[in-house]
Formats: structure tokens, C-alpha cells, sequence
């Protein structure tokens, strides 16, 4: 049992890797809401996963660092300003444009304590940088390719840039959110 629940997290840790690709027609923010639900619903079920397996062994609990004492700091000093803020409810659950607020950092925090917890050894991690390289170059050839093929197969109505990427946006990934891919990986 536990080589699943290390096997389920680590599909979950990679396959949050795979979130910019998703587009949710049926929000009001298409490029924003689908992306956070799923994270937030990712990160819930692989911290559930982990907070079983660290009940089972001891070697996955997290191990005391600077950085862990920071974070942790950190996220309880914006609580006590969340609680103290003019509109706590807004603070906390933000809204659906931004998709930001107290509970996104709590989901953050928890899949930075899982990430750091499941990758402590050299073996994982050298693993896991392999995988992220690996997908970076792929994404970023595939971003080419469909940015190539959407432009090149869709009606032209004018060349400026600025419409160019208003009909590559149709063709299923919004181009800002995947800017950091092509600029540092492509």
C-alpha cells in the first residue's frame, strides 16, 4: 500500500506540471478558474495521500529546515492579516478573477511540504529534475508546433501580431500562460 500512496503523489506532483494546457470554456475566466480548481483539487488529494503515508512512515515526514520555519511563518503571519483585514471573507477566498487569496497560499504551502518531503533523497530528486527537463523541451517543441499550425491553418484577416495571437488563443492554450515555458525552455 504504501508504494501506491508514494506512486499516486508522485503522479500528482507531475501531473500539476500538465495545468497550463487546461482551458475551462465553461467559466466566466476560462484561463484562470480551470487552472486553480484543478490545482487546489491536485494538491487536496495528493496532501491527503501524504498525511497517510507519513502516518506510516516515518521517512516522509518533513525534516526541520530554515526554509520550512520561514514558509510556515509566513503563512501564519498573512492568516493573522487575513483574519484582521477589512473584508476577512474577500481575503480569504479572493475571487473568481483572480483566483488568489488565503487559500491559495495554504494549498501552496501544502504542496511545497509535500513536494520537499516525497523529494528529500538524491535519487528522487535526480529523478524528478530528469522528468521536469525532459517535459519542458517537449512542451516547448509542441507549443511551436501547434502555434505554427494554428496560425498557418486559420483564416488570415491581417498580419499584425496582435491578431495573430488573438487566433492562436482559439486553438486551446491562452499564449501569456505559457510564455515562461517557450521563453525559458524553448
Amino acid at each position: 500500500m504504501e508504494k501506491g500512496l508514494r506512486y499516486a503523489i508522485f503522479a500528482g506532483l507531475f501531473g500539476i506540471l500538465f495545468i497550463p494546457f487546461i482551458v475551462s470554456g465553461n467559466f466566466f475566466f476560462p484561463f484562470i478558474t480551470g487552472k486553480a480548481f484543478t490545482f487546489r483539487i491536485v494538491v487536496e488529494i495528493i496532501f491527503a495521500l501524504w498525511l497517510i503515508l507519513a502516518l506510516r512512515d516515518v521517512s516522509v515526514r518533513p525534516r526541520g529546515s530554515i526554509l520550512l520555519y520561514v514558509l510556515l511563518a509566513f503563512i501564519a503571519s498573512l492568516g493573522i492579516s487575513t483574519l484582521l483585514a477589512e473584508n476577512p471573507h474577500k481575503s480569504f477566498w479572493s475571487n473568481f478573477e483572480r483566483m488568489e487569496g488565503y487559500i491559495s497560499l495554504l494549498h501552496f504551502g501544502a504542496y511545497f511540504l509535500v513536494a520537499s518531503s516525497m523529494l528529500q533523497t538524491q535519487k528522487n530528486l535526480a529523478c524528478v529534475l530528469e522528468y521536469i527537463n525532459r517535459y519542458f523541451n517537449s512542451v516547448s517543441a509542441l507549443r511551436r508546433i501547434s502555434t505554427g499550425w494554428c496560425i498557418y491553418y486559420q483564416p488570415r484577416r491581417s498580419t499584425s501580431r496582435c491578431d495573430i495571437w488573438q487566433r492562436v488563443i482559439p486553438c486551446g492554450v491562452h499564449a501569456l500562460s505559457l510564455f515562461p515555458y517557450a521563453h525559458c525552455f524553448g
